[in-house]
């Protein structure tokens, strides 16, 4: 995922869907894109790391914080 430092700022999100509850972090300038890029990197993590196959439409954001980079 390319990123740029000085523009992008870090977010850790989590999420859940059907009982699966993941965490994943979203590098992104524009904070109303957060949640978006959240569900899609959850959906594309629980395909590759358990073979499970979730639309991102099926994901709640139950949280979301900012994370400081230095």
């Amino acid at each position: 995922m390319e990123r740029d430092d000085q523009l992008d700022r870090q977010y850790e999100c989590g999420l859940v869907a059907d009982g699966y509850r993941i965490r994943v972090t979203v590098f992104t300038s524009d904070r109303s894109k957060v949640e978006a890029l959240a569900r899609q990197r959850a959906s594309e993590r629980m395909k590759q790391a358990y073979g499970i196959e979730k639309a991102p439409a099926e994901f709640v954001v139950f949280e979301v914080t900012e994370k400081i980079l230095h």
